[in-house]
């Protein structure tokens, strides 16, 4: 079984990989559902631990019915956070 821990803050996904959480997924605002983190975040958890991390991408909260331009938005997003390392996994809602 694997034990994924949705975190919003550096100090919660050191609290959850302490605790046992094999993997992490990273976001932004839960109370809209997630939004995409803050990339400075990511990179430093990159740095702080090996245990693989998913990434939230999301341009904003309501409805899950996106505009060209916000679908153009997030496209761009995914591509730069699969540059970084393998452990670095995106979702897109």
């Amino acid at each position: 079984m694997i034990k994924e821990a949705c975190v919003e803050t550096y100090e919660e996904c050191l609290s959850a990989v302490k605790n046992g959480a094999d993997q992490l997924e990273v976001c932004s605002h839960m109370e809209l559902d997630g939004l995409t983190p803050d990339k400075n975040l990511i990179k430093k958890l990159i740095t702080a631990s090996d245990v693989p991390i998913k990434v939230m991408i999301r341009s904003r909260g309501g409805n899950f019915t996106y505009t060209r331009q916000e679908i153009s938005e997030m496209v761009k997003t995914i591509r730069w956070f699969k540059s970084f390392p393998y452990q670095v996994l995106c979702l897109a809602l």
